[in-house]
């Protein structure tokens, strides 16, 4: 019965940080808006590792057992980049 009452409030807390982090990437050069993203950032450099070998064959296992022979369909020679990593 409580967890009912806390869905709705846990959707409008998702909404309101959704538009805080869309106002914030559309004012990144703004210093205000710096200030307030470097926290996260900062959690985010914190937490987050680059993945090593091991993690990278698990992951291509993994996409290999999915697919199965399909795998060559969704597969292309051209690379692409996040924009975050330009």
């Amino acid at each position: 019965m409580i967890i009912a009452l806390y869905i709705p409030f846990i959707l409008i807390i998702l909404l309101k940080g959704y538009r805080v982090v869309k106002i914030i990437v559309k004012y990144k050069n703004n210093l205000i808006f710096k200030l307030l993203s470097k926290p996260g950032l900062l959690l985010q450099k914190i937490i987050t590792r680059q993945s090593n070998d091991d993690k990278l064959e698990v992951a291509i296992k993994a996409l290999e057992n999915d697919f199965g022979d399909n795998l060559s369909k969704f597969t292309s020679q051209q690379k692409f980049y996040s924009e975050a990593i330009q």
